[in-house]
């Protein structure tokens, strides 16, 4: 599946305390790791940029066949450039260098797609609307939409796109609240 994804099977203590306990616990850790990936993925929603909804409805769960392997996927290919941003803009927290280097000039879309998004943001917000001065009406023209799209578009492409971190916070901020039940849980 492509896209971009945080898997939290990796948590060394987990893998320990599986790998000792029966059947019993193993339903617990599945419990408690489904609703980790819930929450994260809640999260992620919440956190993520929302003009059109396509990066937020992209953030999905996945199971392996154990049920013990979860991770939380933003299926469209931009996602990691948002999570880490592009250019001289691009910040990536620490830990998770090996993890954004797999996106690092991957590029996540052709200039059209770019462009077209840009678009409909600036109808959306009404950049390109202009009045005018005998009648005090507002209009837009479509070459000015254009216009400032294509300025946009350019200064997304020479500039970049400062990092909007979701994923990775929502995990980061899960991650002790689900060591913490699998430690109640084994007590």
């Amino acid at each position: 599946m492509a896209g971009f994804a945080l898997d939290i099977s990796g948590i060394k203590q987990v893998e320990d305390a599986i790998s000792r306990f029966d059947k019993a616990a193993t339903k617990g850790i599945v419990d408690e790791l489904s609703t980790s990936v819930l929450n994260i993925q809640k999260a992620a929603k919440r956190r993520a940029p929302g003009f059109d909804g396509k990066l937020r409805q992209s953030i999905i769960v996945s199971s392996g066949r154990s049920g013990l392997d979860k991770s939380v996927v933003a299926t469209v290919k931009y996602a990691p450039y948002v999570e880490f941003g592009t250019r001289s803009k691009v910040n990536i927290p620490p830990g998770y260098e090996g993890f954004a280097a797999q996106f690092r000039g991957k590029g996540g879309g052709t200039f059209k797609e770019l462009f077209d998004s840009i678009v409909r943001w600036v109808k959306k917000k009404n950049i390109a609307q202009i009045q005018n001065t005998y009648t005090g009406r507002r209009s837009t023209r479509r070459s000015d939409v254009n216009y400032a799209a294509m300025t946009i578009a350019w200064r997304i492409i020479k500039n970049g796109v400062r990092p909007q971190p979701f994923l990775i916070p929502s995990y980061e901020e899960e991650k002790p609240k689900l060591i913490n039940r699998l430690r109640r849980l084994f007590k």
